[in-house]
């Protein structure tokens, strides 16, 4: 069994969970696979190039489906941000909506909210204030 640590955060309103997760690739495929059932790769996982990647899965264990984000705990604040984005979108897209944009009457604070609380999740992992 690898070594790693699964953060799990329900946004209530979203059918999808989101997972941070620290640790190495071969944990990440330990616990998870794509959704629709493909196992992930050790390509999907390959953290030499990149600090951090955002994926919808299932977890192995009951078949939940969520998003992964899977970040080493040194990520700066703007690469941060730069995958919530990816979260979001996948939240998004989970639910079957369209990101609107800016001049839509307030439309677009579901996505405002949304992304805050990827970021504050995310943050709270980072500084170590999750358990």
């Amino acid at each position: 069994m690898k070594k790693g640590k699964i953060y799990e955060f329900d946004p209530i309103l979203y059918p999808r969970l989101l997972w941070i997760v620290k640790g190495s690739g071969d944990f990440v495929r330990e616990h998870f696979r794509k959704k629709g059932g493909d196992e992930l790769t050790e390509d999907d996982v390959d953290m030499r190039y990149v600090d951090s990647w955002v994926c919808k899965c299932e977890r192995k264990s009951d078949n939940r489906l969520g998003i992964v984000f899977f970040f080493d705990t040194g990520l700066e604040a703007k690469q941060l941000v730069h995958e919530c984005y990816h979260a979001l979108t996948a939240f998004v897209s989970e639910i079957n909506a369209d990101l609107p944009d800016y001049d839509s009457d307030g439309m677009e604070e579901f996505a405002a909210y949304l992304i805050e609380w990827i970021f504050d999740c995310c943050w709270k992992v980072k500084q170590g204030k999750v358990k």
